[in-house]
C-alpha cells in the first residue's frame, strides 16, 4: 500500500541567519524583496496620480464639450443627460465586473473590455462632428423679383 501524496514544504530564507529553513513563513520574514515592494508601491502611486489627473481633466472639459456640440440654448438639460450617461456607465460597469470575474477567475478580461470600450469611444469622438447651427440648416426663402 502506498502512502498518500504530501506536497513539499516551501523553503524560506531566514532574514536573521544565512541558512535555509523548512516550514511555514515566520513573522519577520519577507515574502517579497524590499526593492521589489518599494518599486511596486511607487508604480502604484504614479499610476493612481495619473488616473486622478485624467479623471479631473475629463470632468472639467465635459461642460465645454457639451456646449461646443449642442450650443448654449439648453446647456443645463444637455449637460444633465451627458452626466447621467456617465453615471449609468459607471453603475453598469460596476455590476458587470462580478460576472466577468466569476467566468474567468480574474479581473484581467474586465480591463480588456474597458480598453475596447474606451477605444470605441475615442473613435466616436474623433469621427463625430457638431451639427450645423439651426440658421445654416434652414433653406433660404426664394423671393420673387418684382
Amino acid at each position: 500500500m502506498s502512502t498518500p501524496y504530501t506536497p513539499p514544504t516551501p523553503q524560506v530564507i531566514d532574514d536573521d541567519a544565512a541558512h535555509v529553513t523548512r516550514g511555514p513563513v515566520q513573522r519577520g520574514e519577507r515574502a517579497l524583496a524590499p526593492d521589489l515592494a518599494r518599486g511596486a508601491m511607487l508604480l502604484f502611486i504614479a499610476l493612481a496620480n495619473g488616473a486622478g489627473v485624467v479623471f479631473g481633466g475629463f470632468l472639467a472639459v465635459m461642460p465645454a464639450l457639451t456646449t461646443r456640440y449642442f450650443g448654449t440654448k439648453n446647456l443645463g438639460a444637455n449637460y444633465g443627460v451627458m452626466f447621467t450617461g456617465y453615471g449609468v456607465g459607471a453603475l453598469v460597469a460596476t455590476f458587470a465586473i462580478g460576472p466577468i470575474y466569476n467566468a474567468f477567475h480574474s479581473y484581467v478580461p474586465a480591463f480588456y473590455v474597458g480598453i475596447l470600450l474606451s477605444l470605441s469611444g475615442l473613435a466616436v469622438a474623433l469621427l463625430l462632428r457638431p451639427p450645423k447651427p439651426v440658421a445654416a440648416r434652414i433653406p433660404p426663402r426664394v423671393v420673387p423679383h418684382l
